[in-house]
């Protein structure tokens, strides 16, 4: 069910990566994350007043917007207001009315109720934190037109998901992945964070999971042999013809199958001592030059100065002229650091992007 409904919202799956590459587009910075969208954050209805970052949106519910995180959190107990109307005396407490974008929102536990209307459209919102507390969730509260990117985090499981009270009138809630308490991560919570989508994208397509703690370690170092076997993955983990040569590489090895099929496909030749290396950092340099090769090996891209710490005629020059033309990365800081080290959260967006064509 849930990669169906991610299919929907994918623009280019792997079949078709290469037709997603024609029409990529730049997206967020890695590091300086945000959306490329200039829209206000809701629906600022007639007669509202100036929007609050903080006030009422229930009898004894509360919300409170952090301009730093994206995030509203709306604590309390029992139900929401009801913005089914227009007109309603509480339409200017309306949650989204708020100084900035938002991109999360957290109901603490406590609310049992989400009435109808509560969470207006938003081109920014990218996920939704639900706590078991929730027994009702009213109409029009996920509208398809402007949540197409957005994820439920439920703090129950799916069976405690399914016996809450759901009226959707108009299926909006088919286009919305819902992801339980064991498929979330604790650390990826905030839709700010550059790497939320990529990360459980890469979970849902089984591209790479988390660790055993209940987090993906966004800011973790990537090793040669983890990037090479989130690339063996992405490709659907096909069978492996041959074998590589390399002396640190043996069967029994985890990513034994991945470094393999990336010698297959030219994606990797090793170093020049007969060893892969499988433990050595994956730099930035890397991981763009591994997904050249796997993708578009043959591409000459035409030499753009577009960051000063990548000269003409470098071994990774070509690798990043091509990243940039795809969308797949912008750089950090007016600067590409190729010899940085790769992180988890860099390289499963890197990925994303390249999927998505820069979505």
């Amino acid at each position: 069910m849930k990669k169906s409904v991610f299919r929907k919202l994918v623009a280019a799956l792997l079949t078709v990566v290469l037709i997603a590459l024609t029409a990529a587009s730049a997206w967020a910075d890695e590091i300086l994350e945000g959306s490329t969208e200039p829209a206000e954050t809701g629906m600022i209805l007639p007669g509202s007043s100036d929007p609050k970052d903080s006030g009422e949106c229930g009898d004894n519910v509360n919300y409170s917007y952090n301009k730093s995180t994206g995030i509203v959190t709306v604590s309390g107990t029992g139900a929401t207001w009801d913005y089914a109307s227009r007109l309603g005396p509480n339409i200017v407490s309306r949650i989204f009315n708020v100084n900035g974008l938002v991109y999360t929102l957290k109901i603490e536990s406590g609310i049992t109720e989400i009435k109808e209307g509560f969470i207006p459209e938003s081109y920014t919102l990218v996920n939704i934190i639900i706590p078991k507390s929730v027994k009702k969730i009213g109409d029009y509260n996920f509208k398809s037109s402007s949540h197409e990117l957005c994820l439920i985090l439920y703090e129950g499981t799916k069976e405690e998901w399914n016996k809450i009270t759901i009226e959707d009138s108009n299926h909006d809630l088919d286009d919305i992945i819902v992801l339980y308490k064991d498929e979330w991560y604790k650390d990826v919570i905030s839709g700010k964070d550059f790497y939320f989508m990529p990360v459980y994208f890469a979970s849902v397509f089984g591209i790479t999971g988390g660790y055993g703690n209940g987090t993906f370690q966004p800011y973790a170092s990537c090793s040669r042999a983890m990037i090479v076997t989130f690339l063996y993955r992405a490709a659907g983990s096909p069978d492996v013809a041959g074998t590589n040569q390399f002396s640190d590489v043996k069967p029994t090895d985890w990513y034994y199958k991945a470094v393999s099929w990336a010698v297959e496909k030219g994606i990797t030749t090793g170093y020049g001592s007969g060893t892969f290396q499988p433990y050595a950092s994956c730099s930035r340099a890397m991981i763009v030059t591994f997904l050249k090769r796997m993708y578009d090996p043959s591409s000459k891209p035409q030499y753009k100065n577009a960051f000063p710490d990548v000269p003409k005629g470098a071994w990774f020059t070509d690798a990043v002229m091509w990243a940039v033309q795809y969308g797949i990365t912008t750089g950090k800081g007016g600067y590409f650091k190729p010899n940085d080290v790769c992180t988890r959260g860099e390289a499963v967006t890197f990925i994303y992007r390249l999927f998505t064509g820069g979505i």
